[in-house]
């Protein structure tokens, strides 16, 4: 009996499952930023970010959606630092699944986003 596997096939498998587990995962994602308006996947790589209060960088981004359910604060700032805010989102409106475009009219360079609290506007 003649086998239907042979090592071209083993090696398109393993390479195929090294892609996949090398692959970005957006699944444990508390807040995404994206790089177009209203979400939209364009431009660069959008990135995802636990919602742990860290000071991370906002530069060249223009949108941001919780993936998260429970209150959230996510402010925006005009330098990298996160020391001189341009705005703060609660929840409502940053709240699980709704899509935020962040147009201040000032330079927005980093964020911060924190769990189980809530800002006021």
């Amino acid at each position: 009996m003649r086998s239907f596997i042979n090592i071209n096939t083993l090696a398109m498998a393993a390479v195929a499952l090294t892609v996949l587990c090398m692959a970005p995962s957006k699944v444990n994602a508390d807040i995404i930023t994206y790089t177009g308006d209203e979400c939209a996947e364009t431009g660069t790589i959008d990135f995802d970010f636990p919602c742990d209060g860290i000071c991370r960088s906002f530069a060249d981004r223009r949108s941001f959606r919780i993936d998260a359910p429970g209150n959230h604060c996510v402010t925006i700032f005009e330098d990298t630092v996160c020391r001189n805010p341009v705005t703060a989102f609660g929840n409502p409106p940053a709240a699980e699944g709704i899509c935020i475009e962040v147009s201040t009219g000032t330079p927005q360079q980093s964020f911060t986003c924190v769990t189980n609290t809530n800002c006021n506007n």
